[in-house]
């Protein structure tokens, strides 16, 4: 079963029929034909929590009811007609229900046992649920994909609030906990050395039992550093308790209907943490007018008030809503359905948005009858993407994301094929190289619907249906102007929860430019060289050349007016240095095989600009004369 993929890539985490029987055996009781109990499932089965629901009932005899997509009203309306006495739901979705206007007219005295948790539960929240609910019991718990479920578990009677002042005090305290260890599994809080935290300390909570995973799947490093000694260490604890921790502050604004926390990057810091929020009109501030709603500086000040300097958001983006990743889809055309497409259309496939594949010939056919591509990825193992394929993209339709990812040289034909597939909303995405595809899109299209991004990666078309990934497999995308949008953030958490590894950039146009420049050096001399990486960055005479050849690309640049970042040339060498050792330019694979090569979108676009800038580039000078030959010669075959 994969994990979420919120905090990192998603990983394939292996567990045995043992882990979900121990689970099963001791924490649950077997079916009693004189007790009727219907669970309202409302968290898909691909997630631990809905699996492990769908095993429970068939253990202990209960009545499923499924839905979809999570909607208040239809929520309520379902507890009401089927008498459900269980239900699960995550933080947001008991805020939804208890701020709804229609949350009064619904019989839900059904409810026995409500459980929550796979986030943190602002204390403003479970108090005003627990009042909403007086004949429920509410449970809190925690656990992971990696631990087969919960693994520690805050009790009904710690929400029961009665009894004296102090025993109240000491239950709120508890709300604020994920409870105790259910009694199959240890569990421990850990300092960096693994040695026990004293109380009161800030540590890494690990645990042990019979229910832990096996592994993940085809990720020997990723398991060995997260099972040590039987223990299991799951990073993304660490990091989700940070971001969650915000994300608790600022649920618990009175003004605050949702939240969510992404870091951006930052000329400065190089990240800086921006909250999106949903803001609602009630519970504003007593004194204020009517209507009025929290601004980026309230919100700024409340955290100010809550959070150490380093865990507050410097900045505030409000939205009318936050997309959850198992409350809706995105359609989502990949255009060039090649190795980056595949891959990163392929990533958004496997997280369930309704993904089309535009290729063509063979490829398209594979598509078609195997209905999807198969991604073998160096950073996500093998998977099967699904996903439609037409080869006119007028069968596509209309489109929230195009990801255009075609080879420059095709880009004519594949830019006026676009129309059909955006509409008023769509975002045409591209992740090519070179430096004005963005540009050329924009010629037919406008430039609204435009974009901007770069690939990091290896990867090819390896048989018909099927791309390969290799190198980093990472991406950045933008605006075509400086600065952060909606449309922006939106796209990166959908990204992020479907495994990109991803940076939403605020100067784009600046990062294509340093991968540019890094392309047309290290790509042309790996061509002309017809080498490894290894070979042209340890000899030192080839490492010059690669560096004179970029050293040029970011005058060049700087000479038309593009905001060439003062980091592009050290970013550069440090990308050559850690491209893998045997690993060839996609371009140089191109020149060998005798397919159309990207040669006139590189260094001959480079060359052409340097010549209306009155810029000398010697060294792309002349790789450019080496290569020309060969690739017309291709061309011509190709013709």
């Amino acid at each position: 079963m994969f994990t979420s993929g919120t905090t990192s890539a998603p990983k394939g985490v292996m567990l045995t029929h043992d882990s979900f029987a121990s689970y099963i055996l001791a924490t649950v009781m077997p079916a009693d034909p004189d007790i009727e109990e219907t669970n309202l499932v409302t968290v898909p089965y691909y997630h631990i929590a809905g699996l492990q629901a769908a095993l429970t009932a068939v253990y202990a005899g209960r009545t499923q009811v499924i839905m979809r997509q999570f909607e208040p009203v239809h929520w309520m309306e379902l507890v009401q007609e089927y008498k459900a006495n269980r239900a699960m739901l995550v933080p947001t979705m008991l805020k939804h229900l208890i701020d709804h206007p229609r949350f009064g007219e619904y019989d839900l005295s059904s409810l026995d046992v409500i459980t929550y948790g796979a986030a943190p539960m602002p204390i403003e929240v479970i108090r005003e649920a627990i009042k909403r609910f007086p004949g429920a019991s509410f449970i809190n718990a925690f656990g992971q994909t990696e631990t087969a479920s919960t693994i520690t578990m805050l009790p009904p009677e710690d929400h029961v609030l009665e009894g004296s002042p102090k025993e109240v005090e000491t239950k709120l305290r508890r709300l604020t906990s994920i409870g105790k260890p259910l009694e199959d599994v240890e569990v421990e809080i850990v300092d960096e050395a693994g040695g026990p935290t004293p109380v009161g300390e800030t540590g890494e909570i690990v645990a042990r039992g019979p229910r832990m995973m096996a592994g993940y799947w085809q990720e020997e490093v990723a398991t060995q550093e997260t099972m040590r000694s039987g223990w299991v260490y799951p990073a993304t604890w660490v990091i989700r308790t940070r971001t969650e921790e915000v994300e608790a502050v600022l649920l618990s604004h009175p003004q605050v209907d949702d939240a969510a926390v992404i870091g951006v990057t930052d000329v400065e810091w190089g990240e800086e943490i921006r909250a999106l929020v949903v803001r609602t009109l009630r519970g504003a501030p007593s004194g204020s007018g009517e209507g009025e709603s929290a601004t980026q500086e309230d919100i700024i000040e409340f955290c100010r008030e809550r959070l150490a300097g380093f865990k507050r958001p410097r900045s505030v983006v409000f939205v009318d809503e936050l997309p959850r990743n198992v409350m809706g889809k995105v359609k989502v055309a990949v255009v060039g359905a090649g190795g980056v497409g595949g891959y990163f259309g392929g990533l958004l496939a496997r997280a369930g948005h309704e993904v089309t594949f535009v290729a063509r010939s063979e490829h398209l056919d594979a598509i078609r009858r195997n209905g999807g591509l198969r991604v073998e990825s160096q950073n996500d193992g093998e998977f099967h993407a699904p996903g439609r394929g037409v080869g006119d993209t007028a069968d596509a339709g209309s489109q929230d994301l195009v990801l255009f990812n075609v080879k420059m040289h095709d880009n004519p034909g594949a830019i006026a094929s676009l129309p059909p597939m955006v509409s008023a909303d769509t975002v045409v995405l591209t992740l090519q190289n070179g430096i004005d595809n963005g540009e050329q899109i924009a010629a037919v299209i406008g430039r609204e619907p435009v974009m901007v991004g770069s690939a990091f990666m290896e990867g090819r078309i390896s048989e018909p249906g099927v791309v390969t990934q290799g190198g980093p497999g990472t991406a950045g995308f933008g605006e075509m102007s400086v600065g952060i949008t909606e449309r922006g953030e939106f796209l990166y958490r959908e990204f992020v929860n479907a495994g990109w590894r991803v940076e939403l950039d605020e100067n784009m146009v600046g990062m294509l430019w340093k991968k540019f420049a890094y392309i047309a050096g290290s790509a042309a001399v790996c061509s002309a060289a017809n080498c490894v990486y290894e070979e042209m960055r340890t000899i030192p005479a080839t490492r010059a050349l690669i560096q004179q050849a970029i050293e040029e690309a970011l005058t060049v640049g700087r000479a038309s007016g593009a905001p060439v970042m003062e980091d592009s040339l050290e970013w550069a060498m440090n990308s050559l240095d850690r491209f893998p050792p045997q690993g060839r330019a996609s371009m140089a694979k191109d020149f060998t095989e005798g397919r159309p090569v990207e040669l006139e979108g590189l260094n001959g676009a480079l060359i052409r600009l340097a010549r209306q800038t009155g810029t000398p580039t010697p060294a792309n000078d002349f790789l450019y004369a080496v290569l020309r030959p060969l690739a017309d010669r291709i061309a011509a075959q190709q013709a």
